[in-house]
């Protein structure tokens, strides 16, 4: 069994497979090229069958939210299968979330606010996955993480404030799940059922069962079902029940009006199955272990935030001026190989130095003391008690030094 502080190399390469499906589709949906293909009937020609498996790269971002749920339970749980009991620090967890996620985020504002300017400035076209207009008030929207009606700077900026919102909700999640586990289900369901069928059409419902599977998987990695057993034909069935669920699949758009259809949605319960099972198989199936254990994969999993932040803008700031002129395999290739290179270098740059222990260490024990006066102020706990028994309690102050705050695996 792996200890509660180990880290979990092929979660790294998880995250290498789901943001290379994701610069994958954003290479082939900024193209103009491949648009006739994506809209074509199935065909027997080669560039139809490459352009579709392309665009299904939209699904690495199930992937993402499934291993994001994975990595924040892991360490939890496991400490909960080695003492039998573990206490959540809720000041800590959020604290790390904070200086995980937004000083590379507002970095990547930064930076490609001034891209745009400057690419603009010197007669190139702006890039079409940045907002046309951004104002003051829509940079500072997305600063709070308010995705209603937001011009993004980069419209792949979307699922940060769903995420932001899912790490809001986790400690309460997570309490279920060791409390109850046939509830946490009931919610899940409830959450397919009511995005569904109900008015109750809001993105956060509608993907958050993917975050709550992460959160199974990582269970799964330790109590071991017997279904665990059969997690890579699992996902090759889900995978059948998510192609066949395309059709049917939609989501409310941001802006109000007719619903978001595609193959690109991300609420289709068939693909957040799949990408459950497959972070199940890679933990449980050696071979496919070692092949998401790869150097190159863990390198680039590594920087899967970073580059997630930047790579679309490239991508599309290529395609506007001059990529589009070359054939479309040559197109396609370029584009991939600007957004790695790119966002590795906005990683190393703006993600690399909030991963440095001294400095992260530094900036969570600053963020911890306003953290517990505004818990205090609401009246939240910063302290969960998980009992593997059943039993919870929740303790209103703790003592960060006698409470260790958890490290996500696979540095989430």
């Amino acid at each position: 069994m792996k200890s509660p502080g180990s880290h979990l190399k092929y979660v790294d390469g998880l995250r290498a497979i789901a943001i290379l499906a994701v610069i994958a589709y954003h290479a082939i949906s900024e193209a103009n090229w491949a648009f006739p293909w994506l809209v074509a009937p199935m065909t027997l020609v080669p560039t139809w069958w490459c352009t579709t498996l392309a665009a299904k790269g939209a699904h690495g971002v199930d992937l993402f939210f499934v291993i994001s749920g994975f990595c924040l339970a892991y360490p939890v749980l496991a400490r909960q299968q080695h003492g039998g009991t573990t206490s959540f620090d809720v000041r800590g967890f959020f604290a790390k979330r904070i200086v995980r996620i937004v000083p590379p985020y507002y970095a990547s504002i930064v930076i490609l606010v001034a891209m745009v300017v400057l690419a603009v400035h010197l007669g190139y076209h702006r890039p079409s996955a940045v907002a046309a207009d951004f104002t003051p008030v829509s940079l500072l929207q997305q600063v709070l993480f308010f995705d209603r009606h937001a011009d993004f700077v980069n419209s792949s900026f979307w699922t940060l404030a769903i995420e932001l919102r899912w790490y809001l909700a986790f400690p309460f999640l997570l309490l279920l799940y060791t409390r109850s586990t046939r509830f946490f289900f009931t919610v899940l369901a409830g959450c397919v059922v009511a995005f569904n069928l109900t008015q109750l059409r809001a993105m956060d419902i509608g993907t958050l069962p993917g975050f709550m599977l992460g959160i199974v998987a990582a269970d799964w990695r330790f109590r071991e079902p017997k279904i665990a057993r059969f997690a890579l034909p699992a996902f090759l069935v889900a995978l059948d029940i998510a192609l066949l669920l395309e059709p049917f699949a939609s989501e409310p758009s941001r802006f109000g009006g007719a619903d978001d259809v595609g193959f690109f949605v991300q609420t289709n319960v068939g693909w957040q199955l799949a990408s459950f099972f497959f972070v199940v198989a890679a933990g449980r199936v050696a071979w496919l272990r070692r092949l998401l254990e790869f150097p190159t994969l863990c390198a680039i999993g590594v920087s899967a935030y970073g580059i997630y932040l930047v790579h679309q803008p490239i991508i599309s700031l290529w395609d506007r001026n001059g990529g589009a002129n070359l054939p479309p395999l040559a197109n396609f290739a370029s584009a991939v190989c600007f957004a790695i290179a790119g966002g590795l270098a906005f990683s190393y740059i703006a993600e690399r130095p909030f991963l440095v222990n001294a400095v992260r260490a530094r900036l969570v024990r600053a963020l911890e003391k306003p953290l517990a006066s505004a818990f205090t102020i609401l009246g939240v706990p910063v302290r969960l008690e998980l009992a593997e028994a059943g039993r919870v309690a929740a303790v209103p102050q703790c003592d960060a030094a006698a409470v260790p705050a958890l490290e996500p695996v696979g540095r989430s």
